[in-house]
């Protein structure tokens, strides 16, 4: 399956868990239906692709259905400021649930005779994997409400005395 195969396949599904960041070369989607779509650059020699921005809380994409996803590029924006590549690309990407939409701005530069695109890849997890997902998340959750759970008990009861 090519890019936007893999972006059209995720429409109606949910993203549970998501690995990677600004400044990162790699970004992980796990989905509901035990798929991991990975965003990469299959580094050669002359060349450096990783996410340069992203606008919008990723939280907004966890647990809801996906409404858009979707990719877009250009080499008409400019470079970062303090570059000079002799050959750059932007690509876009747009996810978007009920509860928001996240805009991911990566950056790709090279000599010029590289890829600077963004390699999109999508794997099923096999189920021993993705029970060991489903536990961390149910494990973090867990932890998180417990936390919450005591600060609202402390505040209940009012300040130490």
């Amino acid at each position: 399956m090519n890019a936007i195969e893999i972006l059209n396949s995720m429409v109606g599904h949910a993203i549970l868990k998501i690995v990677g960041g600004v400044g990162s070369t790699e970004l992980l989607f796990f989905l509901d239906d035990a798929r991991v779509v990975t965003f990469t650059h299959s580094q050669n020699c002359c060349e450096y692709v990783s996410i340069d921005d992203i606008v919008g809380d990723m939280n907004d994409l966890l647990g809801e259905p996906l409404l858009v996803a979707e990719e877009t590029s250009s080499a008409d924006a400019q470079p970062p400021e303090g570059t000079d590549p002799e050959s750059y690309t932007w690509t876009f990407y747009r996810f978007r649930t009920h509860l928001g939409s996240v805009d991911m701005r990566w950056y790709g530069s090279s000599n010029g005779y590289y890829s600077e695109g963004v390699d999109v890849d999508v794997r099923m997890l096999d189920i021993h994997e993705f029970i060991m997902m489903l536990e961390e998340i149910i494990d973090a959750t867990g932890s998180e409400a417990r936390t919450g759970l005591a600060a609202q008990e402390q505040q209940a009861e009012g300040p130490p005395q």
